[in-house]
């Protein structure tokens, strides 16, 4: 077994580990998130990722393709180095108009990404192809399952959870496949945040 396998096993392991620790089975109320609705994510660059800046009126200080480096940072004309990692496009954003306030007069800046390399998540348990993935763009957990090859017969889709990382733990969202499927509980089908894992008891 090479190293990235032995990883993947150890990772899977330990996932598995933490939803039996908290009753995923029987959906107890353990570190079952019950928070305000979740919305849209806002995406948090990681490295890898390629964005754009744009200096409107100033396309010098401008730059297509800026990839974020291993240290977490990117290089743009006239400011150097910006440590973007973990930062959304619009913190990046406000970050390059303060370094260019020092030589331009109210800079308009504009920030997108162009490239998600950065961007990957877990699918675990009774589906098809249990497996670490990665996406250019945001998927849903319904995507994501079907990336895995969809759950297995022997699955409890209804017990599905997405285990997520929040500035407090570990938690775990409730996805209720055949609730989604038939159109009842829509809200459930959230995307998927880098880091997720997808779990199919």
């Amino acid at each position: 077994m090479n190293s990235v396998a032995r990883l993947f096993r150890i990772f899977c392991l330990l996932a598995l580990a933490v939803v039996a620790s908290t009753g995923c089975g029987g959906l107890s109320r353990a570190n079952l998130y019950d928070g305000p609705p979740l919305g849209e994510p806002e995406y948090r660059l990681g490295v890898a990722d390629v964005l754009a800046v744009e200096v409107k009126d100033n396309p010098s200080f401008s730059i297509q393709q800026a990839t974020v480096r291993p240290d977490g940072q990117v290089t743009l004309p006239l400011v150097d180095d910006v440590r973007v990692v973990g930062l959304t496009p619009a913190q990046v954003r406000a970050e390059v108009v303060r370094k260019l306030e020092a030589f331009i007069k109210q800079p308009m800046v504009t920030v997108s990404l162009v490239q998600l390399n950065s961007y990957s998540f877990y699918v675990l348990g009774r589906v098809q192809s249990p497996n670490r993935y990665t996406s250019h763009g945001l998927v849903t957990v319904l995507q994501a399952l079907a990336l895995a090859g969809d759950v297995t017969p022997y699955a409890t889709p209804e017990n599905i959870v997405v285990i997520r990382r929040f500035p407090d733990g570990q938690r775990r969202i409730r996805f209720d496949y055949p609730a989604v499927v038939d159109g009842t509980r829509l809200e459930d089908n959230i995307h998927i945040q880098t880091g997720d894992v997808v779990y199919v008891p």
